[in-house]
């Protein structure tokens, strides 16, 4: 009998999900994560870690013509962060559940709790770029 994670990998490819617990926030992991399970939204893979200016780079890159760029990529790298690949089984909308988490735990527009990706490419680039396994 096969895992929930080979069935997740195998059955719901198209309903994978990427966010980011960004740093000062860590201390929410368990409320973000119980807010995302009461929609349907499960981590099926999660690393905690100090992004390298290289690697914030790289995940911001579509925003590198806007002001905020080099202030959100030094943010980013500040200390560490938490990022989840998650199943979206149920299919919610998780921008809009990302901007109630930031709404409620965020800051201010940079230090707003979570990053999340914005379409299924970019869940596929951004999770390639921040489970990236350092060369060695």
């Amino acid at each position: 009998m096969k895992g929930l994670t080979e069935y997740i990998n195998e059955n719901l490819q198209n309903k994978k999900e990427f966010l980011i617990i960004k740093p000062e926030f860590l201390h929410l992991k368990n409320q973000i994560l119980d807010y995302l399970k009461d929609f349907g939204i499960i981590p099926i893979r999660e690393m905690r870690k100090t992004l390298t200016l290289s690697e914030a780079k790289k995940l911001y890159k579509p925003h590198s013509k806007e002001d905020f760029y080099p202030a959100l990529c030094d943010y980013m790298c500040s200390g560490d962060s938490i990022g989840f690949v998650l199943c979206n089984y149920k299919g919610a909308d998780l921008l809009k559940i990302k901007d109630n988490i930031r709404k409620k735990y965020g800051v201010d527009e940079m230090r707003n709790a979570v990053h999340s990706s914005d379409s299924g490419l970019n869940v596929h680039r951004e999770s390639k770029i921040y489970f990236a396994t350092p060369e060695i």
